[in-house]
């Protein structure tokens, strides 16, 4: 059963870990494992010299979202990516799920 799980990663830096770990998952071939990565973002109205406009803004910086089955195989994946400090949780060895 796929659980959900948050990792701490470099702020300014999600989109870019995010493809990286998308594409070590896909070389791994874990995708059944790892089913999902998620940056979430909502929708905000700006207002900038008078010119109203939308833009995403993260909701959680420093912070990507992920569904997967917690295996040995896909728990040194992630924690072994590049920009990746761990999951959140008390103790790093066990990630606490969402």
């Amino acid at each position: 059963m796929s659980t959900w799980y948050a990792i701490k990663v470099q702020p300014e830096r999600e989109q870019k870990i995010r493809d990286l770990l998308a594409e070590r998952i896909r070389n791994k071939g874990i995708g059944g494992i790892v089913r999902t990565l998620l940056i979430p973002t909502e929708s905000v109205v700006e207002v900038r010299a008078g010119v109203r406009r939308t833009v995403q803004q993260k909701t959680y910086p420093g912070y990507l979202f992920v569904e997967m089955d917690l295996t040995d195989d896909s728990w040194y994946l992630i924690t072994e990516t590049a920009g990746i400090s761990g999951f959140v949780s008390a103790n790093p060895r066990e990630p606490q799920p969402l």
